[in-house]
């Protein structure tokens, strides 16, 4: 595979600890990986310093853009920002809370070749007892619910072509958004696959993916992904 050009998108709320040395490595991992890159970093109305060091990033380095929100509007949100300012046709999304090694894009982007998206899956959750059997719940009912093989559908790392978009862009604002667009593109017929990531404890600033507004939010969201193939199924079927 010729060098490819990336957009690597990094969603950053609460991260103003974490996002100037994940943004440094990203850079140097693309940079010898690319033959062109950029990284947006979509600060999300967080109330810390994010959008400074994420500015400060940008003045840094030119392959960084630094995107900012008026106000918290979800990681699905800021995922639809990155994409919408992208410029490349391969897609990559990152947490900015440093949980994810972007040593691990070179050998997604291998397994890329034959196939339309690469989800991360973690062998090993850093997180704790209690959060990593969340996460085991949530995929099995997900894997339930979609009929979907994939292991790790919370896994915020992955890599995917520009082109499955007009069929599996996600409607979701908020934490489902990064899974919705996996099951979106197996469902439309995208070849997708799982690689093995590596995954930290996060350092600095605090995750809000349990607050309770936020799961509340998920699990509308996933009735409305659901509901949506319904409808779709049944107008196939009447058409």
């Amino acid at each position: 595979m010729e060098a490819p050009k990336i957009s690597l998108i990094c969603p950053a709320y609460y991260d103003e600890a974490n996002i100037g040395p994940l943004a440094r490595n990203c850079v140097g991992v693309l940079r010898a990986l690319c033959s062109d890159f950029e990284i947006i970093i979509v600060e999300d109305g967080s109330p810390d310093a994010t959008g400074a060091a994420a500015d400060a990033l940008a003045r840094e380095f030119p392959e960084i853009t630094a995107l900012h929100h008026p106000r918290n509007l979800g990681q699905g949100a800021a995922l639809k920002t990155g994409v919408k300012n992208a410029r490349f046709p391969l897609i990559a999304f990152m947490d900015g809370d440093g949980q994810y090694d972007p040593e691990d894009l070179p050998a997604m982007l291998a397994l890329l070749d034959g196939r339309h998206l690469i989800q991360g899956r973690r062998p090993a959750y850093p997180n704790g007892r209690f959060r990593s059997l969340l996460s085991k719940s949530y995929n099995i009912v997900i894997r339930s619910l979609f009929r979907a093989p994939f292991r790790d559908l919370g896994c915020s790392i992955k890599i995917f072509r520009r082109e499955i978009l007009d069929k599996a862009s996600p409607n979701s604002d908020g934490i489902f958004a990064q899974g919705e667009i996996v099951l979106r593109a197996h469902l439309a017929g995208f070849g997708v696959g799982e690689a093995d990531v590596k995954c930290y404890p996060r350092l600095g600033g605090r995750s809000h993916s349990l607050a309770l507004k936020n799961v509340l939010r998920m699990l509308a969201e996933v009735r409305k992904l659901k509901s949506d193939l319904k409808v779709n199924r049944d107008a196939a079927k009447a058409g």
